[in-house]
């Protein structure tokens, strides 16, 4: 199998460069778009040309020093991978079991909860001189270019999680193992899987109705033309809700959330009040469309192929000799190598987010065209 033929800490290494070297190129086009200083038409109505230039100061001063944070951290990975300073942390917390703890040796379960703790300290400690900049250089860049103008350049936040959840993933997994069920992984997955499904079916809902002071928007105008437009589309739209935040938002979203052919629409007070039935219209509009093309479920898709590839690695890993071997052991210790799993992964969140990005962008781009 090609898992069992990978050089892991030599191929992590290339994958954290190239990531790098990616990453590295896209930050120079967007610093080269930085330092234009023409405001875009699409915001001279709604932005003063002075909030948009001390946001765009305040983004080129992040910017510059980005490339610089960036190298640092794959130094540190470099150095951390290549010279195996997670083994050593590994065997460092052994030996605190063993001549402090009066253990003898074989509780790999308690050397890992030793080593979670000492290994963000290390963490802690290398990325110091990043932390001390992000919390004082650049706070205080913020504080002398404060605005109210939100950064329109902020990257979409990541929905994809490669991540490894101890209760639903590897506690079930290591479980099936010890019982010798094969492809363990897949029901594994399946059991997460159902999870999630239950969670996006139930909990966005819930969560909305409980927070957001939420009440059925009065009878009305906008009331009958939300109805009307719902008719003539064949939304299968069940209850108008507006919403109130404690907080003044960035933006005013809109929601349609709800059940299979049950659908309700959540519309802030704050858009109620500022604008017209025909702009609210066109909002609606724009997320029918985002709804209509299963954006939601294809998310959902996209999440859980990505889970299913992280747990047949992580059930191919935790049984190859190979691979501890690679770190200086010659016995099998699972929970460090679940734990080396996670940083090997950790250059492919961007690359997987990217990806879902673009199609979220493709399918926004989309519904915005039908308005």
């Amino acid at each position: 199998m090609i898992i069992e033929l990978l050089d892991f800490k030599n191929s992590a290494i290339k994958l954290y460069f190239g990531v790098y070297a990616l990453e590295s190129y896209i930050n120079a086009r967007q610093h080269r778009k930085l330092l234009e200083k023409e405001m875009p038409e699409a915001i001279q109505d709604i932005v003063s040309l002075e909030e948009f230039e001390n946001e765009r100061l305040y983004e080129l001063e992040k910017s510059k020093h980005r490339f610089i944070i960036d190298i640092l951290k794959v130094v540190k990975n470099y150095i951390f991978i290549k010279h195996d300073i997670y083994p050593r942390l590994w065997k460092c917390s052994n030996r605190i079991l063993v001549e402090y703890l009066g253990f003898n040796g074989s509780h790999w379960f308690t050397s890992f909860f030793i080593f979670s703790l000492i290994l963000p300290n290390v963490e802690v400690l290398v990325s110091l001189p990043t932390t001390l900049y992000q919390s004082f250089v650049a706070k205080k860049h913020k504080g002398d270019c404060s605005t109210s103008c939100p950064c329109v350049r902020i990257p979409p936040a990541s929905r994809i999680d490669l991540g490894l959840s101890m209760s639903t993933e590897l506690f079930p997994q290591l479980y099936l193992i010890n019982q010798d069920i094969p492809n363990s992984y897949i029901y594994v997955w399946l059991f997460k899987s159902t999870l999630k499904a239950i969670y996006e079916l139930i909990v966005p809902g819930i969560v909305v109705k409980k927070f957001f002071k939420t009440e059925p928007l009065p009878e009305g105008e906008l009331k009958i033309e939300i109805e009307s437009w719902a008719k003539n589309t064949g939304f299968p739209l069940k209850t108008i809700y507006t919403y109130q935040l404690e907080q003044k938002p960035a933006s005013f979203d809109i929601f349609i959330l709800g059940k299979f052919n049950t659908q309700s629409v959540f519309i802030p007070n704050a858009l109620v009040e500022k604008s017209t039935v025909e702009e609210i219209g066109a909002l609606i509009s724009r997320e029918y469309s985002i709804w209509k093309s299963n954006h939601a479920l294809k998310t959902f898709i996209f999440g859980q192929v990505c889970s299913l590839g992280v747990l047949y690695t992580l059930n191919t890993i935790i049984k190859s000799q190979d691979f501890y071997h690679q770190f200086g052991f010659s016995t099998p210790h699972i929970l460090f190598g679940c734990t080396m799993l996670k940083v090997l992964f950790t250059p492919l969140k961007p690359i997987v987010n990217s990806f879902y990005n673009l199609i979220s962008r493709r399918i926004i781009r989309k519904a915005s065209k039908k308005l």
